[in-house]
């Protein structure tokens, strides 16, 4: 995957954009979350995390998902 997108959140779990979807590091591994998880493409071009910790995601087809990180996800 190429990675458009990069943000810490703020428990300090690492999240990146790629072309394959949201991909993040938690407990020693990476999770990939997608389209079937609910984004609204796994093109994503951008990533902001807000004050309460929700991220914002850009994708390609132009669509932004609001996607809260649960914890254990």
């Amino acid at each position: 995957d190429w990675v458009y997108g990069l943000a810490e959140g703020r428990d300090g779990e690492i999240w990146l954009g790629t072309t394959g979807g949201l991909l993040v590091h938690r407990g020693g591994e990476w999770l990939r979350i997608t389209a079937a998880d609910g984004l609204s493409d796994d093109y994503i071009r951008s990533l902001c995390e807000d004050s309460n910790g929700t991220l914002w995601i850009g994708t390609q087809a132009g669509g932004i998902t609001r996607f809260v990180p649960a914890a254990g996800r």
